[in-house]
């Protein structure tokens, strides 16, 4: 396990994009996944918005577009770039200027068009005083067959704070700028404004479709307001060191702060080169089986220094240090307190910091190939606890040994995973004081009788059960299990030399 970790709960992503489509109503839900989905990974977030009910994806440049484009089949927006670029094949693009709008005319393939109009944000925008000169020049263009109008776009300064009427002021520009397009002779069916603000708090401003992004990542972006959103990332670490600290002892550089009593501090592998800023000290409590205490003394490159006081709770070397998120500060908490916004901090972490992620209930991913499945074994094997049965089905070869060595990566066990045939059933220790892992290779059991004296039912006490060709069968060992399903001939069929599979995954019986 790292010891600097942003972990990232899908789940929450799912529930966050079913909550912002249910918002959305009639109107299509663009999911801005910008800045690598806000610093939450675009390549796992992306396939889960679009499960969960994504219509469109919008990204800031053509380089993210790209690597969203080779995610999914759904359309993608980019809306900031240069004239002179060639735009990507399969990305739609706005149009922030006549400038950007001629560049436009003479690309190929013929491009599909948002035309970004100035509505107050005065940051891009073509202005109303070029309107006139825009819409003429896209309806010619448009009426010549070298490009296509999709509508318009605009951006909104003060949504998140519903009490300024300058978001009525830019709402009533933009309906008037839509109203001078279509007089143009431009049909401009699909417009936008809201962003996650807006998508919330503002149905009136809906119009065809709602452009959400920090929203869909859990972050609230109405302060004082609740929406049932959930916080997707929490940043983590483990504590690397414990001393005692006399009264009046100093810490860190500059010896800016002094401890006020005999007591303790903990060392957190985590500094500026992390993410967390210099700026911040003083601002950010840790917390520690389940205590919060406060950051002290300078931010180092590499680590900050902890106050446990007392240290009444006994923190110890390898305990998880949250420094925002699930079982800590959340990290609207840490942002009012450093003087900054949510949006900020979670895309803060990087450096050393190493992604984990908590998997959906329910989903489904393309392993290329033995490297790929391993991984996502590893990630499941992460969030497994005592107690869980993975049933894997799947045919001969389509990896189900390989994304059992996954997890037994994520669990942190003892030994080298084999195939299981000739044991029928194998038990790995954990090396970290987690659930012990037992193998199973179901296809040999006879029957229930067979299943039973394995006694499989008392390892569950403290191991994760992973049982390849289980379907069937040991789903009666517990109320709850994770069904993953390898399928590579669906690959094969499409390039006989391929090494990919479709993993599928769900959990089952609760």
């Amino acid at each position: 396990m790292f010891p600097l970790r942003a972990v990232i709960d899908l789940e929450a992503i799912a529930q966050n994009t079913r909550l912002l489509k249910g918002i959305a109503g009639e109107a299509e839900l663009m999911c801005v996944v910008k800045a690598d989905a806000y610093n939450h990974g675009v390549e796992r977030c992306v396939p889960v918005m679009e499960a969960a009910g994504a219509d469109r994806f919008g990204v800031a440049t053509f380089a993210e577009a790209i690597r969203v484009r080779a995610l999914t089949d759904l359309p993608v927006l980019a809306w900031l770039w240069e004239p002179g670029e060639e735009v990507p094949l399969g990305v739609e693009v706005a149009a922030p200027s006549v400038r950007h709008l001629q560049a436009l005319i003479d690309a190929h393939p013929v491009p599909t068009v948002y035309l970004q109009v100035e509505t107050g944000m005065h940051r891009n925008g073509i202005d109303p005083l070029d309107w006139e000169n825009a819409f003429a020049l896209a309806k010619a263009a448009e009426d010549a067959g070298k490009l296509r109008v999709a509508g318009l776009m605009s951006h909104l300064a003060v949504a998140d704070d519903p009490s300024d009427a300058y978001t009525d002021t830019q709402a009533e520009q933009f309906r008037e700028t839509i109203a001078t397009a279509r007089a143009a002779g431009l049909e401009v069916p699909r417009n936008h404004l809201a962003n996650s603000p807006a998508t919330l708090s503002r149905p009136d401003l809906h119009f065809d479709m709602v452009r959400p992004g920090v929203s869909l990542y859990g972050l609230e972006p109405i302060a004082g307001r609740t929406h049932e959103l959930t916080p997707a990332m929490s940043w983590v670490g483990d504590v690397v060191a414990v001393k005692p600290l006399r009264a009046g002892e100093t810490t860190s550089y500059a010896r800016t702060w002094a401890a006020p009593e005999n007591g303790w501090t903990a060392v957190v592998p985590a500094g500026y080169a992390d993410g967390v800023q210099r700026s911040w000290q003083g601002a950010v409590n840790v917390t520690i089986n389940g205590t919060s205490y406060p950051q002290v003394g300078r931010v180092c490159m590499d680590q900050i220094v902890v106050w446990l006081g007392e240290n009444t709770e006994g923190v110890l070397p390898g305990d998880q240090a949250v420094i925002f998120g699930a079982d800590g500060d959340s990290a609207t908490t840490l942002a009012d307190a450093a003087g900054t916004i949510n949006y900020e901090v979670v895309c803060a972490p990087r450096g050393r910091t190493r992604r984990e992620y908590r998997l959906p209930s329910e989903g489904q991913r393309i392993c290329e190939g033995a490297d790929d499945t391993r991984e996502l074994g590893r990630e499941l094997g992460a969030q497994l606890q005592a107690g869980d049965v993975v049933i894997l089905d799947g045919p001969l070869g389509a990896g189900k040994t390989t994304f059992t060595q996954g997890i037994a990566e994520g669990l942190q066990v003892k030994g080298r995973v084999t195939s299981p045939t000739f044991t029928i059933s194998r038990q790995h220790r954990s090396t970290c004081g987690g659930p012990d892992l037992v193998h199973v290779d179901a296809y040999r059991l006879g029957g229930v009788a067979e299943l039973d004296a394995l006694d499989l039912d008392t390892d569950l006490d403290e191991a994760v059960v992973v049982a390849e060709w289980g379907g069937g069968l040991v789903e009666q060992l517990t109320d709850g299990y994770i069904h993953v399903s390898l399928d590579r001939e669906t690959m094969v069929q499409k390039d006989p030399e391929s090494e990919a599979r479709i993993i599928s995954w769900r959990r089952g019986g609760e």
